[in-house]
């Protein structure tokens, strides 16, 4: 008999942080003798790195049924399958309220947000529970490019941005983390394959401060042929940590943020020309040399053709008549790109009309009025994204002011 616990349970009473993380990463409803259920499952397979006669599947598969029981604070993990090479293991919910998949996802978004341990600043314990049921379950261990992937599954555009939710809460470092979207691969331009778009947390940084739960991808990590000689690692409550030494990735703290942002509004969902996809990878900055400092040409052709055609301070949509018969308007970054190239981004534009881009030079307009025009263009919810996460401030009011700083 299969177990299971009802949906009306896990929403309404107090569930383990693991099992929480373990729904938002994966969800599947399924119909069992005309009966709605959802689960969650963790599922993995041999790897090159650890050959099948070096680990044996099937007589873990019982311990690893029983961890997972017992991170969870629950007895309803049981093995779906196993094979020499393979497990999965999965836990049910019966949808005795009878709901869709996206309420339930909704559901299970304000439960979190309503758990004191969700809303720490710090990166508590149940926040490390839940992240390791969130990334390992399914994840695998990429030893090649140092990363835990997992395939990022997304029905709608709130389970998209389910990951942006853990950035605000502090769950991970930014620079740690990689979105790799399916339809700007090269091998989706090159109509090669079709993979998944990929979540993917440093491994050296999950390994030394999260650590694994899982023997098998733990014994996939260590064997990591970038590591001169063998690791150490502790375990403790059955968590293995190991010391790695985490690097000191420098990228900009937009950088996610800033390709979630783009992925949402240009590409998730839409139907995409091969010419499209090759654009959006030199929007992104995919493709262009490491050195290139020029603004990007690209960018601002793609900005002119889906930006509201009116001027984002003053909202007025007619002006006068430029060489293609189009009215005028001047493309304005927000942020100044003379700050960095990282600003060349399409959530730091803004289309304004002459006078209001001109108001905005130095020595023109005075201090009040550009500060108001600066307060209008934070208005548009992509551009104060860019500029309060760039700027490190989420108050208008100072943001502005840091921003008329740059100006000068």
């Amino acid at each position: 008999m299969r177990r299971y616990i009802s949906l009306s349970k896990f929403l309404s009473t107090e569930i383990d942080p693991f099992l929480l993380g373990a729904f938002l990463s994966r969800t599947i409803p399924e119909k069992i003798d005309d009966k709605s259920y959802f689960y969650t499952y963790s599922e993995f397979k041999s790897s090159k790195f650890v050959p099948i006669n070096e680990f044996n599947f099937l007589d873990y598969a019982k311990h690893y049924e029983a961890n997972l029981n017992n991170w969870s604070q629950s007895e309803n993990w049981e093995i779906h399958s196993k094979t020499k090479s393979k497990i999965n293991i999965r836990f049910y919910l019966n949808n005795d309220l009878n709901i869709t998949k996206h309420d339930f996802m909704l559901q299970l978004n304000k439960k979190l947000l309503t758990s004191d341990w969700f809303n720490d600043e710090n990166i508590n314990e149940d926040k490390k529970k839940f992240l390791r049921a969130f990334l390992e379950l399914r994840g695998s261990v990429d030893n090649n490019r140092n990363f835990i992937s997992i395939d990022y599954f997304s029905d709608n555009l709130f389970e998209l941005k389910r990951m942006i939710k853990l950035i605000d809460k502090n769950f991970l470092p930014l620079k740690y983390i990689n979105f790799n979207t399916r339809e700007l691969q090269k091998q989706y331009v090159e109509s090669i394959s079709l993979r998944n778009t990929q979540l993917r947390v440093n491994s050296l940084f999950y390994a030394n401060e999260i650590g694994f739960i899982n023997k098998y991808k733990a014994l996939i990590f260590s064997k990591n042929p970038k590591f001169k000689d063998s690791v150490d690692f502790v375990t403790v409550d059955n968590v293995m940590f190991f010391e790695v030494d985490v690097p000191n990735v420098k990228l900009s703290s937009t950088r996610l943020i800033n390709v979630l942002n783009f992925y949402t509004d240009y590409i998730f969902q839409k139907n995409l020309t091969r010419a499209n996809v090759n654009e959006f990878r030199n929007i992104l900055g995919f493709d262009k040399h490491k050195n290139a400092i020029r603004r990007n040409a690209s960018l601002i052709k793609m900005f002119k053709e889906m930006a509201p055609k009116k001027c984002f301070s003053c909202g007025i949509e007619e002006t006068f008549d430029n060489r293609q018969g189009e009215q005028y308007f001047e493309i304005h970054h927000v942020i100044p790109f003379k700050h960095g190239v990282e600003n060349d981004d399409i959530d730091n534009l803004a289309r304004l009309c002459v006078q209001c881009h001109q108001i905005l030079k130095k020595g023109v307009g005075s201090r009040e009025v550009q500060l108001e025009i600066i307060k209008k263009l934070l208005a548009n919810q992509n551009i104060f994204d860019f500029c309060s996460t760039s700027l490190e401030d989420t108050n208008i009011d100072t943001l502005a002011e840091k921003i008329l700083n740059l100006l000068a």
